[in-house]
């Protein structure tokens, strides 16, 4: 047996003054980095013609104002050390010290990737606090390049 559906008809009225209610958001101009690739990026903060930190900083940057100000609800937790180890790495590279080939890049880990420094949620309201005490294989592969956790991406439940 199939069920029947039937469409309603939307109304679209434009009101009289030609304003819609709803407020859009203005937009954001593109970042520094859009579309620079990864390696462009290692390569870029190992030569120190962009440092780590300012990347950092412009993420954190465009998250505030891409999912916070407008509710995207994309991300959930924001790795509070990120600052802190952008600076070190910058640090260690202006003392001519090798770290890896990723260097300073900052990346996302979704929700159900363990990473010891961030709840790993599984996008479940219960599991919302479940701190790892070590990193998954991905993410310590990351950071033995010298790739920093940024934040934890939301996720379906349990994806």
């Amino acid at each position: 047996m199939h069920a029947s559906y039937s469409r309603t008809p939307v109304s679209c009225k434009v009101p009289e003054n030609n304003v819609i209610p709803t407020a859009i958001p203005a937009p954001i101009a593109p970042s520094s980095w859009a579309g620079t690739g990864l390696n462009e990026l290692a390569q870029e903060i190992a030569e120190g013609e962009r440092s780590s930190l300012s990347l950092v900083q412009e993420c954190l940057q465009r998250i505030k104002d891409f999912d916070v100000s407008r509710r995207f609800n994309a991300i959930i937790d924001i790795n509070k050390d990120a600052l802190a180890q952008a600076g070190a790495i910058d640090e260690r590279l202006a003392q001519g010290k090798q770290i890896g080939p990723l260097a300073g890049v900052p990346f996302i880990v979704k929700a159900n990737i363990g990473t010891s420094e961030l709840p790993n949620s599984s996008g479940n309201l219960s599991l919302a606090k479940m701190q790892p005490t070590y990193d998954s294989n991905a993410v310590r592969v990351l950071r033995e390049a010298g790739a920093i956790v940024l934040a934890t991406a939301n996720t379906s439940e349990y994806a």
